[in-house]
């Protein structure tokens, strides 16, 4: 297992959201309202959901955007996102029957150059207006040899949790399909969460182990991943 190429650099990880859709009952046939469509690129829905492009009286109207879907056409097939292109929420797949919505979220990251010197850090955030996250469906993950990470979640009060992935000098003592400490670490998340932050970080700055290891990641998402 090499640390140094994991795919985290580039892969957005799915995460699974729940709302109870109480304007709509699994029982009646989905469609969308006279006149709205029903399709976003590789995506299909109904209402309450609806398109920015095909009218304003096309998806369910609350105390925010949670229904409405952003149709971005300038990709081939188009890409579809919660409310608004700059949500960064790529829809993946809504299921009224499961009461689910599946996106794609950021990584947090954090690297070092062999001195030590910290050369990026990204730390993600989420804000959703009706949708909590599944307690569930989704775990915390961190994965690298000298990282610690944090979530923040915010249901009424600050639940946090850090975790220090243990440090070890040799890539011999990571394997793979493992979590359990060692290179990669997991935890159950807050219940009821609509914000969180995610906050990856480094002990040692990677040093001693930066020849397979100079990155350290955390994320959310769906059990059925790992």
């Amino acid at each position: 297992m090499l640390l140094r190429r994991l795919p985290l650099k580039v892969v957005l990880l799915l995460c699974t959201l729940v709302a109870l859709f109480s304007v709509v009952s699994a029982d009646v046939v989905q469609t969308t309202k006279p006149g709205c469509a029903s399709r976003c690129g590789n995506l299909t829905f109904s209402y309450p959901f609806g398109m920015n492009n095909t009218g304003n009286d096309c998806h369910f109207k609350e105390r925010s955007d949670s229904f409405l879907i952003f149709c971005d056409n300038s990709t081939d097939p188009p890409t579809p996102y919660m409310s608004d292109r700059s949500s960064n929420l790529q829809i993946l797949n809504i299921s009224i029957e499961n009461h689910e919505i599946n996106v794609m979220v950021d990584v947090a990251k954090d690297c070092y150059n062999s001195s030590g010197g910290n050369i990026y850090n990204y730390d993600p955030w989420l804000t959703l207006a009706i949708f909590p996250t599944s307690t569930a469906k989704n775990k915390f993950i961190a994965v690298g040899c000298d990282t610690t990470r944090l979530l923040q979640a915010n249901n009424g009060v600050n639940v946090c949790d850090g975790v220090l992935v243990l440090i070890k000098e040799s890539i011999s003592d990571v394997m793979n399909g493992s979590c359990s400490g060692i290179g990669c670490c997991e935890t159950s998340i807050p219940g009821d969460s609509y914000q969180y932050n995610i906050y990856v970080t480094s002990k040692n700055n990677h040093t001693g182990i930066w020849e397979f290891n100079p990155c350290g990641y955390a994320f959310r998402c769906r059990r059925w991943l790992l």
